[in-house]
Protein backbone atom coordinates (compact mmCIF):
# COMPACT_ATOMS: atom_id res chain seq x y z
CA UNK A 1 0.00 0.00 0.00
CA UNK A 2 2.82 2.41 0.83
CA UNK A 3 4.39 1.82 -2.63
CA UNK A 4 1.12 2.47 -4.43
CA UNK A 5 0.82 -1.10 -5.74
CA UNK A 6 -2.76 -2.10 -6.49
CA UNK A 7 -4.25 -4.79 -4.27
CA UNK A 8 -7.24 -6.83 -5.42
CA UNK A 9 -8.58 -8.85 -2.46
CA UNK A 10 -9.85 -12.24 -3.74
CA UNK A 11 -11.62 -14.14 -0.97
CA UNK A 12 -12.20 -17.89 -1.37
CA UNK A 13 -13.35 -18.52 2.20
CA UNK A 14 -15.68 -16.59 4.44
CA UNK A 15 -13.05 -15.33 6.87
CA UNK A 16 -12.38 -11.83 8.14
CA UNK A 17 -8.97 -10.14 7.92
CA UNK A 18 -7.02 -9.12 10.99
CA UNK A 19 -7.49 -5.59 12.23
CA UNK A 20 -4.15 -4.44 10.83
CA UNK A 21 -4.91 -5.90 7.40
CA UNK A 22 -8.44 -4.52 7.43
CA UNK A 23 -6.98 -1.06 8.12
CA UNK A 24 -5.20 -1.14 4.74
CA UNK A 25 -7.70 -2.96 2.54
CA UNK A 26 -10.97 -2.23 4.33
CA UNK A 27 -11.81 0.58 1.89
CA UNK A 28 -11.01 -1.54 -1.20
CA UNK A 29 -13.87 -3.62 -2.60
CA UNK A 30 -13.22 -7.36 -2.57
CA UNK A 31 -13.83 -10.12 -5.09
CA UNK A 32 -15.70 -12.89 -3.30
CA UNK A 33 -15.41 -16.45 -4.66
CA UNK A 34 -17.59 -18.10 -2.07
CA UNK A 35 -20.28 -19.61 -4.30
CA UNK A 36 -19.82 -22.18 -7.05
CA UNK A 37 -18.83 -22.46 -9.79
CA UNK A 38 -15.32 -21.39 -8.77
CA UNK A 39 -14.18 -21.08 -12.40
CA UNK A 40 -16.60 -18.21 -12.93
CA UNK A 41 -14.90 -16.25 -10.18
CA UNK A 42 -11.45 -17.02 -11.59
CA UNK A 43 -12.52 -15.65 -14.98
CA UNK A 44 -13.80 -12.50 -13.32
CA UNK A 45 -10.52 -12.17 -11.42
CA UNK A 46 -8.51 -12.65 -14.66
CA UNK A 47 -10.62 -10.08 -16.49
CA UNK A 48 -10.21 -7.62 -13.63
CA UNK A 49 -6.42 -8.03 -13.54
CA UNK A 50 -6.16 -7.66 -17.33
CA UNK A 51 -8.27 -4.52 -17.18
CA UNK A 52 -6.11 -3.06 -14.46
CA UNK A 53 -2.87 -3.82 -16.31
CA UNK A 54 -4.27 -2.32 -19.47
CA UNK A 55 -4.20 -5.49 -21.66
CA UNK A 56 -7.80 -5.00 -22.67
CA UNK A 57 -10.74 -2.89 -21.67
CA UNK A 58 -13.89 -4.92 -21.29
CA UNK A 59 -17.29 -3.36 -21.02
CA UNK A 60 -16.95 -2.85 -17.25
CA UNK A 61 -13.25 -1.96 -17.30
CA UNK A 62 -12.11 -0.20 -14.17
CA UNK A 63 -14.87 -1.81 -12.12
CA UNK A 64 -14.60 -4.65 -9.63
CA UNK A 65 -17.76 -6.62 -8.90
CA UNK A 66 -18.57 -8.23 -5.59
CA UNK A 67 -20.66 -11.33 -5.46
CA UNK A 68 -24.26 -10.32 -5.10
CA UNK A 69 -23.46 -6.58 -5.34
CA UNK A 70 -23.34 -4.01 -8.12
CA UNK A 71 -20.05 -3.07 -9.77
CA UNK A 72 -17.93 -0.59 -7.80
CA UNK A 73 -14.72 1.34 -8.65
CA UNK A 74 -11.31 -0.16 -7.91
CA UNK A 75 -9.67 2.08 -5.29
CA UNK A 76 -5.91 1.83 -5.82
CA UNK A 77 -3.04 3.18 -7.90
CA UNK A 78 -1.77 0.56 -10.35
CA UNK A 79 1.80 -0.31 -11.12
CA UNK A 80 3.37 -2.41 -13.83
CA UNK A 81 4.56 -5.58 -12.12
CA UNK A 82 7.55 -6.37 -14.37
CA UNK A 83 9.04 -2.91 -14.99
CA UNK A 84 7.82 -1.30 -11.73
CA UNK A 85 6.74 1.68 -13.85
CA UNK A 86 3.71 3.40 -12.39
CA UNK A 87 0.77 3.51 -14.79
CA UNK A 88 -2.28 5.76 -14.73
CA UNK A 89 -5.12 3.88 -13.06
CA UNK A 90 -8.35 3.39 -14.91
CA UNK A 91 -10.17 4.64 -11.84
CA UNK A 92 -8.40 5.16 -8.53
CA UNK A 93 -11.21 6.80 -6.59
CA UNK A 94 -9.18 9.93 -5.74
CA UNK A 95 -11.33 12.09 -7.95
CA UNK A 96 -14.39 10.88 -6.06
CA UNK A 97 -12.97 11.76 -2.63
CA UNK A 98 -15.19 14.29 -0.92
CA UNK A 99 -13.96 17.13 1.24
CA UNK A 100 -14.96 16.53 4.82
CA UNK A 101 -17.33 19.25 5.97
CA UNK A 102 -15.81 19.31 9.43
CA UNK A 103 -12.41 20.26 7.96
CA UNK A 104 -14.01 23.27 6.25
CA UNK A 105 -15.76 24.20 9.48
CA UNK A 106 -12.50 23.88 11.41
CA UNK A 107 -10.71 26.23 9.00
CA UNK A 108 -13.50 28.82 9.10
CA UNK A 109 -13.63 28.73 12.91
CA UNK A 110 -9.83 28.93 12.99
CA UNK A 111 -9.92 32.17 11.01
CA UNK A 112 -12.22 33.55 13.71
CA UNK A 113 -10.17 32.08 16.53
CA UNK A 114 -9.70 35.39 18.35
CA UNK A 115 -13.19 34.71 19.66
CA UNK A 116 -12.94 31.96 22.27
CA UNK A 117 -15.94 29.81 21.14
CA UNK A 118 -14.65 29.84 17.55
CA UNK A 119 -11.15 28.74 18.63
CA UNK A 120 -12.60 25.87 20.66
CA UNK A 121 -14.84 24.82 17.78
CA UNK A 122 -11.86 24.88 15.38
CA UNK A 123 -9.92 22.49 17.63
CA UNK A 124 -12.83 20.08 18.13
CA UNK A 125 -13.83 20.02 14.45
CA UNK A 126 -10.19 19.68 13.37
CA UNK A 127 -9.62 16.59 15.52
CA UNK A 128 -12.90 15.00 14.47
CA UNK A 129 -12.19 15.69 10.81
CA UNK A 130 -8.68 14.21 10.90
CA UNK A 131 -10.03 11.12 12.65
CA UNK A 132 -12.78 10.63 10.05
CA UNK A 133 -10.38 11.21 7.14
CA UNK A 134 -7.98 8.58 8.47
CA UNK A 135 -10.80 6.06 8.85
CA UNK A 136 -12.32 6.78 5.44
CA UNK A 137 -9.58 5.00 3.50
CA UNK A 138 -9.29 7.79 0.94
CA UNK A 139 -12.98 8.55 0.57
CA UNK A 140 -12.61 11.84 2.41
CA UNK A 141 -10.08 14.62 1.98
CA UNK A 142 -9.36 17.95 3.61
CA UNK A 143 -6.66 16.99 6.13
CA UNK A 144 -4.65 20.14 5.35
CA UNK A 145 -7.65 22.36 6.04
CA UNK A 146 -8.33 20.49 9.27
CA UNK A 147 -4.68 20.87 10.30
CA UNK A 148 -4.74 24.59 9.49
CA UNK A 149 -7.92 24.99 11.52
CA UNK A 150 -6.31 23.14 14.43
CA UNK A 151 -3.23 25.36 14.37
CA UNK A 152 -5.29 28.54 14.19
CA UNK A 153 -7.55 27.29 16.98
CA UNK A 154 -4.65 26.52 19.31
CA UNK A 155 -3.05 29.85 18.40
CA UNK A 156 -6.29 31.60 19.31
CA UNK A 157 -6.50 29.76 22.64
CA UNK A 158 -2.92 30.83 23.44
CA UNK A 159 -3.35 34.41 22.22
CA UNK A 160 -6.66 35.03 23.99
CA UNK A 161 -5.24 35.27 27.56
CA UNK A 162 -2.44 37.48 26.28
CA UNK A 163 -4.94 39.83 24.63
CA UNK A 164 -7.07 39.91 27.77
CA UNK A 165 -4.05 40.71 29.94
CA UNK A 166 -2.92 43.36 27.46
CA UNK A 167 -6.40 44.91 27.44
CA UNK A 168 -6.27 45.15 31.22
CA UNK A 169 -2.61 46.06 31.65
CA UNK A 170 -2.16 48.71 28.94
CA UNK A 171 -4.86 51.09 30.25
CA UNK A 172 -3.52 50.62 33.78
CA UNK A 173 -0.01 51.41 32.62
CA UNK A 174 -1.24 54.51 30.81
CA UNK A 175 -3.14 55.69 33.89
CA UNK A 176 -0.07 55.08 36.05
CA UNK A 177 2.11 57.02 33.62
CA UNK A 178 -0.35 59.91 33.51
CA UNK A 179 -0.54 60.01 37.32
CA UNK A 180 3.26 59.99 37.56
CA UNK A 181 3.54 62.80 34.99
CA UNK A 182 0.97 64.92 36.82
CA UNK A 183 2.72 64.45 40.16
CA UNK A 184 6.06 65.36 38.59
CA UNK A 185 4.50 68.39 36.87
CA UNK A 186 3.04 69.67 40.13
CA UNK A 187 6.41 69.25 41.82
CA UNK A 188 8.14 71.09 38.93
CA UNK A 189 5.54 73.84 39.18
CA UNK A 190 6.39 74.36 42.86
CA UNK A 191 10.11 74.24 42.04
CA UNK A 192 9.68 77.05 39.51
CA UNK A 193 7.60 79.04 41.99
CA UNK A 194 10.30 78.69 44.67
CA UNK A 195 12.94 79.74 42.13
CA UNK A 196 10.91 82.83 41.12
CA UNK A 197 10.49 83.95 44.73
CA UNK A 198 14.20 83.30 45.40
CA UNK A 199 15.16 85.31 42.30
CA UNK A 200 12.97 88.22 43.43
CA UNK A 201 14.52 88.15 46.90
CA UNK A 202 18.06 88.24 45.52
CA UNK A 203 17.52 90.71 42.67
CA UNK A 204 14.67 92.88 43.90
CA UNK A 205 12.59 92.10 40.86
CA UNK A 206 10.81 89.16 39.24
CA UNK A 207 12.62 87.16 36.49
CA UNK A 208 11.78 87.94 32.88
CA UNK A 209 11.50 84.31 31.76
CA UNK A 210 12.30 80.72 32.72
CA UNK A 211 15.77 80.89 31.18
CA UNK A 212 16.72 83.53 33.72
CA UNK A 213 16.17 80.91 36.42
CA UNK A 214 18.23 78.15 34.76
CA UNK A 215 21.99 77.57 34.39
CA UNK A 216 24.08 79.39 31.84
CA UNK A 217 24.72 77.45 28.66
CA UNK A 218 28.38 76.21 28.58
CA UNK A 219 30.61 78.19 26.23
CA UNK A 220 27.88 80.67 25.36
CA UNK A 221 27.05 84.21 26.40
CA UNK A 222 23.35 83.43 26.02
CA UNK A 223 21.41 83.52 29.28
CA UNK A 224 24.27 85.47 30.88
CA UNK A 225 23.66 86.10 34.55
CA UNK A 226 21.33 83.11 34.87
CA UNK A 227 20.39 82.38 38.47
CA UNK A 228 20.94 78.61 38.20
CA UNK A 229 17.91 77.96 40.41
CA UNK A 230 16.31 75.26 38.20
CA UNK A 231 17.81 72.62 35.91
CA UNK A 232 18.38 73.16 32.19
CA UNK A 233 15.46 70.89 31.14
CA UNK A 234 12.96 72.82 33.23
CA UNK A 235 14.43 76.11 32.06
CA UNK A 236 13.58 75.04 28.48
CA UNK A 237 9.96 74.64 29.55
CA UNK A 238 9.44 70.88 29.03
CA UNK A 239 9.68 68.03 31.49
CA UNK A 240 7.87 64.75 32.27
CA UNK A 241 5.35 65.09 29.46
CA UNK A 242 4.37 68.64 30.40
CA UNK A 243 5.06 72.09 28.95
CA UNK A 244 5.73 74.94 31.37
CA UNK A 245 5.25 78.61 30.64
CA UNK A 246 6.06 81.67 32.77
CA UNK A 247 4.30 84.99 32.26
CA UNK A 248 5.17 88.24 33.98
CA UNK A 249 2.37 90.73 34.47
CA UNK A 250 2.77 94.06 32.64
CA UNK A 251 3.08 95.91 35.96
CA UNK A 252 5.75 93.37 37.08
CA UNK A 253 3.94 92.89 40.36
CA UNK A 254 2.65 89.39 39.76
CA UNK A 255 3.35 86.37 37.57
CA UNK A 256 1.70 83.18 36.37
CA UNK A 257 3.28 79.77 35.89
CA UNK A 258 1.30 77.26 33.81
CA UNK A 259 1.75 73.52 33.20
CA UNK A 260 -0.08 71.84 30.31
CA UNK A 261 0.26 68.23 29.04
CA UNK A 262 2.24 67.90 25.81
CA UNK A 263 -0.27 65.32 24.50
CA UNK A 264 -3.59 65.86 26.27
CA UNK A 265 -5.10 62.58 27.42
CA UNK A 266 -1.84 60.64 26.99
CA UNK A 267 0.91 62.46 28.89
CA UNK A 268 -1.47 64.13 31.32
CA UNK A 269 -5.05 65.12 32.05
CA UNK A 270 -4.68 68.05 34.44
CA UNK A 271 -3.84 71.64 33.51
CA UNK A 272 -2.15 73.41 36.44
CA UNK A 273 -1.04 76.98 37.24
CA UNK A 274 0.32 79.09 40.11
CA UNK A 275 0.68 82.79 40.80
CA UNK A 276 2.29 84.80 43.58
CA UNK A 277 -0.25 83.46 46.07
CA UNK A 278 1.59 80.10 46.00
CA UNK A 279 -1.53 77.96 45.54
CA UNK A 280 -1.65 75.29 42.83
CA UNK A 281 -4.80 75.52 40.75
CA UNK A 282 -5.74 72.63 38.44
CA UNK A 283 -8.31 71.90 35.75
CA UNK A 284 -9.13 68.83 33.72
CA UNK A 285 -9.80 71.01 30.72
CA UNK A 286 -7.76 74.03 29.73
CA UNK A 287 -9.24 77.24 31.20
CA UNK A 288 -11.08 79.51 28.82
CA UNK A 289 -9.64 82.78 27.52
Amino acid sequence: MSKGVIIVPFRIEDVLPTKSLEYFIGAVHWLDALTPPFEHHLKLLAATIQSILGYERPRDAGLVAREGHESVPVMAAKQDVESHETLTPAHDGVGNAKTDGKSIGSLICGLLSLFFPAALAAIILGHLSRRDIRKSGGKLKGEKMALAGLMLGYAGIIALPILILAAIAIPNLMRSRIAANESSAELSLRTIYTAVIGYETSNGKLPADLRSLGPQAPGSSQNEGAANLIDAELAQGMKSGYKFTYQLNPDSSNFKIEAAPLVPGKTGLRYMWMDKSGEVQSFYNPPGP
